[in-house]
């Protein structure tokens, strides 16, 4: 029976809580929302006083400037200093004053660094920030917190002088205020409240009496426990942070620091972070090349490689611009007559990033890159430095693969460039650079093959088929996706030539290649290998594979989620195209006006990109194609 009224009393207290619950959502929009939106604000108000005007009392505003940190803890420790002094000599109402106003300047040194904090786990970037300067202010936020121990005694002494609120054993003499807030800070350390549940009292044997002796152990210890609370979890926040990678100001010490070793260490996590998209990291890659002074050559170089693969990766032009820029910039201190090799390795690596901009559309930038690798070849000679030179001719020749749009002689001199770096490498001696270069060279057969080259096609072939003898998904998985894509590409010529088992090679090496390539990890390779496929499976539909054309137009429109206008119009503008031209294929097997209409909105924004002026041949393609679909539609 008793279990039984236990089990009734725990289910009335429940039933009471289910009730307040209600109460306090009957109630939220009934005026609860509004009164605490209101006390949210007054106490953002007073944060804000907190931070921007008690903070700038101690000192803790001065970031900035080159004896930042010295004026800093000088004025923060003068303030304490003075108000203990005045604290602990004054008439009562200043004494009290000035020791209020150090409680008040703990809880403004904590909650200004939390600010700062807080922009850091949100990334804001530095010039956003709510607080100007790049100071940690760990160190000045605990040395407040340190200085409760010198004001809290004090403030409990002169308390008790006016008021005799504490009941002090013989024997304690001066020790007996700073006895009793050890004691109290000690209970409130734990954040728990187990001095009142376990009877512990004060090790200093000093016992509050009367109302006023509470009020005051109360409010010091209640503020004890949100500067600790705070204190904690700002250190947990920064803890996450730096496991995480997010947090970097010990690399960002590492890179102002005199150890060049470790300063490039620094780059190459940044780097890492980067590639995983984390903005603060790429934002202190950027610092790095927009401070020369402050940075030495051969750091603002490894930057500059480092933001031209993330924006690679990413497929973010700003990065690569910024790349570009960096480059351009050490050629100005690295000069051929003054610093050869150098000169040429920024040379290469220049022609290099803007060789990805020509690989998004843009043909000033490939004959820029085709010009920067020419450059660099001049002093990289093959008796000189014969790896150089061998990876340089590869730069070159994909360069001038970018630049051989519509031209022969660029495409036969890109094949010559990856002829000329294999013999140096040879599979022997460098397997690895002897595969990447056969792939290099097979994408260069095989648009030559496009072109009505038959031999060069069978060419192309048998050089992606010798790279994955090399490269294996297990060992090298990136190269050997990439070789997967370039022997579906050859494979896909070679049956719009009429073999349907090419394609179907095609499809499967694309699809191969996707296994590797994910939209995470390469988005644009994805991207294009996802074109690729939705081609090769457009022809093979348009040969009665009704399943076929629904997944071309699939591949398609995924690739549309990595191609934008705004980031790369050219890519997106014959994606655009490719779609239509896979819908329009649909609605010639179905009958499906549907197709025909969605096929002549592809072609229209394709259009809005390929203008007659920038794009005359592609212009004039998908304006043949919009006119040919609506005429499908008759319409004018």
């Amino acid at each position: 029976m008793e279990t039984w009224l236990e089990l009734g009393a725990a289910g009335a207290l429940f039933a009471a809580a289910i009730v307040v619950g209600v109460m306090l959502g009957w109630l939220w929009p009934r005026g609860l929302q509004q009164a605490l939106d209101a006390l949210g604000r007054g106490l953002a108000v007073i944060d804000t006083l907190l931070v921007e005007r008690v903070s700038w009392l101690f000192g803790l505003h001065w970031v900035k400037g080159r004896f930042a940190r010295i004026g800093r803890w000088g004025l923060l420790i003068a303030m304490f200093v003075a108000l203990a002094v005045t604290g602990a000599f004054a008439p009562l109402m200043f004494a009290l004053a000035a020791l209020l106003l150090s409680v008040i300047g703990v809880l403004a040194a904590v909650r200004r660094w939390g600010w700062d904090e807080e922009d850091r786990a949100n990334e804001v970037p530095q010039h956003l920030r709510r607080l100007q300067g790049d100071e940690d202010l760990i160190h000045e936020a605990m040395f407040a917190i340190a200085c409760m121990f010198l004001v809290a005694p004090l403030l409990f002494y002169r308390l008790d002088q006016a008021f005799s609120l504490f009941d002090i054993p013989s024997g304690l003499g001066p020790w007996a205020h700073a006895a009793y807030t050890l004691g109290e800070f000690l209970k409130a350390v734990p954040l728990l409240d187990y001095s009142e549940v376990y009877s512990v009292q004060n090790i200093s044997g000093v016992t509050a009496t009367g109302l006023g002796g509470r009020h005051a152990t109360f409010a010091f210890r209640m503020l004890m426990d949100l500067a600790l609370i705070a204190g904690v979890l700002q250190l947990l926040s920064v803890m996450q942070r730096v496991a995480s990678g997010r947090d970097l100001r010990r690399l960002q010490g590492v890179l102002d620091g005199d150890d060049a070793g470790a300063a490039q260490s620094a780059i190459e996590t940044l780097s890492e972070l980067g590639l995983r998209n984390q903005s603060n990291a790429k934002r202190a890659l950027v610092a790095v090349l927009d401070n020369p002074e402050r940075y030495p050559l051969e750091l603002r170089g490894n930057a500059a490689n480092a933001l031209k693969d993330i924006g690679n990766t990413l497929v973010d032009k700003s990065l690569l611009l910024t790349a570009i820029d960096g480059y351009r910039a050490l050629l100005r201190d690295w000069t051929r007559e003054s610093a050869p090799e150098q000169w040429a390795t920024t040379q290469n690596n220049l022609g290099a990033a803007l060789a990805v901009l020509g690989s998004r559309g843009d043909d000033n930038a490939s004959r820029a890159a085709i010009a920067a690798h020419r450059l660099a070849l001049e002093v990289r000679t093959r008796e000189s430095a014969p790896a150089d030179w061998a990876a340089t001719q590869i730069n070159l020749g994909a360069a001038l693969v970018l630049g051989a749009r519509g031209d022969d002689t660029a495409l036969r001199e890109a094949i010559a460039a990856f002829r000329l770096a294999l013999k140096v490498y040879k599979r022997e001696s460098t397997p690895r650079n002897w595969a990447a270069t056969q792939i290099n060279l097979g994408a260069a057969l095989a648009m030559l093959g496009e072109r009505g080259d038959d031999e060069a096609l069978r060419e192309a072939i048998a050089a992606d088929r010798s790279a994955l003898e090399v490269y294996t998904r297990e060992s090298a998985p990136e190269q050997w996706a990439t070789a997967q894509n370039n022997l579906g590409g050859a494979l896909q010529t070679l049956g719009e030539h009429g073999d349907d088992d090419a394609l179907r090679e095609a499809i499967a090496a694309f699809r191969l290649a996707l296994e590797v390539r994910t939209r995470e990890s390469r988005p644009a390779d994805w991207a294009a290998t996802q074109n690729r496929l939705g081609g090769v499976l457009r022809t093979l539909g348009e040969r009665d594979d009704d399943e076929a054309l629904r997944e071309a137009v699939a591949a398609h429109r995924l690739a549309l989620k990595v191609y934008k206008r705004e980031s790369t119009p050219a890519h997106w503008a014959a994606t655009q195209n490719y779609l239509g031209g896979a819908l329009e294929a649909r609605g010639g097997r179905t009958s499906d006006a549907a197709d025909w209409r969605a096929a002549a909105e592809c072609y229209r924004s394709a259009l809005e990109v390929w203008t007659p002026v920038a794009y005359p041949p592609d212009h004039e393609n998908a304006s043949r194609s919009l006119v040919r679909v609506q005429g499908k539609l008759g319409e004018p």
